[in-house]
């Protein structure tokens, strides 16, 4: 009997071993979870900043977040790197309220609409 438990510890230890080596990276993303913190600052100061570059230059807002990474002829460089994901791989979503406010939202870790944790950034003034 000893000799049994024995060989299943032998056995068993580089197994576990490998089985945690190729979690760690999942692990430890999840320990430093900053997918919430990286989000925010997309959708409240990033996005925004190159949003309203974006219509100092050609003044109108973007038809979509696109038109931001993407140059026209008189742009010389992209006004952000390209930016279509949230952290949990949802689309950054860019809607134009009128012809000067918008809003820029995130689904957040739930990946639904409307909820709680959604991450939005918007022109329109309290009221």
């Amino acid at each position: 009997m000893r000799g049994w438990k024995l060989f299943l510890l032998v056995l068993l230890a580089p197994v576990i071993y490998i089985i945690l080596l190729a979690m760690k990276e999942q692990i430890v993303d999840d320990l430093r979870d900053d997918r919430p913190a990286d989000a925010k600052y997309m959708v409240k100061a990033a996005l925004p900043t190159a949003i309203d570059q974006f219509r100092m230059a050609n003044k109108r807002l973007p038809k979509e977040l696109a038109e931001l990474w993407t140059p026209k002829e008189h742009d010389e460089v992209p006004y952000i790197k390209p930016a279509t994901e949230d952290p949990w791989g949802n689309p950054y979503k860019f809607i134009a309220l009128s012809r000067k406010d918008y809003e820029i939202r995130s689904d957040g870790p739930d990946r639904k609409p409307g909820t709680d944790d959604d991450i939005v950034y918007t022109t329109v003034p309290l009221r």
